[in-house]
């Protein structure tokens, strides 16, 4: 019975790592370049007006999060919503958006600009809209948004969001980008608060994409009861085995 019991933990294990896997991934995108702005309260490290500082932000896409076409009246678009979570780091700091909305979003008209001209355009976008009463008063005023927009570029291989690929610098691309961070905590019981202010532009210069599997909850627990099984199996072995 125990045998059989063990048995079952690990192709339960086995069934989670081949099929579990596949089913929740996380696509990541990041963008490089040089960012110029304010760093009003010191929170990279910089003056008060800085340029041509190199930035790395993060986009990362739960993909379990539905998405599809933007609507009959808009054929040449698809987007996401609710999925993205964000950092940005300049200066070797990095600020992590915890967002309340996110949207990927992405356009592809073929023909518009002539025969196999297309125009193309595709963002990221996650803000943070907080204002939380109560003794310790949190408010969180902050956005980041990048993407591009192309006049016969054609890199996209569709107007679906997901098949957005790596891109370098591109001449027929217009890379936008901006971030606004104003972060207020307001400890009122002790006459405390702390402030972390910054903006500015993003000018990238190249997009990469990758794609990993992550586990869902559920795989993790079927995983850890496989494994859980498969060291019983040993132990029952070694038990058994011969002096």
């Amino acid at each position: 019975m125990r045998k059989r019991i063990s048995q079952a933990c690990v192709a339960a294990a086995v069934l989670a790592m081949t099929a579990g896997v596949a089913q929740a991934a996380v696509v990541t995108y990041v963008y490089e370049g040089k960012a110029s702005g304010n760093d009003l309260t010191g929170l990279f490290g910089l003056p008060a007006e800085f340029g041509d500082v190199a930035f790395v932000a993060t986009f990362r896409r739960n993909t379990s999060v539905p998405g599809g076409p933007a609507g009959p009246d808009k054929p040449h678009e698809s987007s996401v919503h609710g999925a993205l979570t964000a950092s940005l780091q300049i200066n070797g700091v990095t600020w992590n958006f915890a967002p309340t909305s996110s949207e990927q979003w992405q356009f592809d008209k073929p023909d518009d600009c002539g025969p196999g001209c297309d125009y193309e355009r595709f963002r990221h976008e996650v803000v943070n809209n907080l204002h939380g009463p109560g003794p310790v008063v949190e408010i969180n005023d902050s956005f980041l948004r990048l993407g591009a927009d192309g006049l016969g570029a054609n890199v996209l291989p569709s107007l679906d969001y997901r098949t957005l690929p790596s891109i370098g610098d591109m001449h027929d691309l217009k890379w936008l980008g901006e971030f606004k961070i104003y972060h207020l905590v307001i400890d009122m019981p002790n006459a405390q608060s702390v402030l972390s202010e910054a903006s500015g532009t993003l000018y990238p210069e190249k997009l990469t994409v990758y794609a990993a599997a992550v586990p869902e909850p559920a795989t993790w627990a079927l995983m850890i009861l496989g494994f859980g099984g498969a060291g019983a199996m040993l132990r029952g072995r070694r038990a058994h085995a011969p002096a």
